[in-house]
């Protein structure tokens, strides 16, 4: 399992490839899918290289207008699962 340190910047994995389909959104890479809900689907469009961990969790908070004591836990989760999947990549 890998461990995310809130300083570190998120970048979504190169052959990953992400897209809305009607109400979902799906992640593919290779022969391999994972659809989406719309929490996901903002997390994964945070990881552009751009912002670190901690700024993707305020990013959440506020998108969906809940306390960071509700989102931070949950999200880090799918950030971790994400990275164990190896569909983004930690940087720092």
């Amino acid at each position: 399992m890998s461990t995310i340190n809130v300083h570190a910047v998120l970048r979504t994995a190169i052959s990953a490839r992400g897209r809305s389909v009607g109400e979902r959104y799906r992640v593919v890479m290779g022969s391999r899918m994972w659809e989406l809900n719309e929490t996901g689907a903002f997390i994964w469009r945070q990881c552009r290289g751009e912002l670190t961990v901690e700024q993707i969790l305020v990013a959440v908070a506020h998108e969906f207008q809940s306390p960071r004591s509700e989102t931070d836990e949950e999200s880090l989760k799918f950030l971790t699962y994400l990275a164990d999947q190896q569909l983004i990549t930690i940087e720092g």
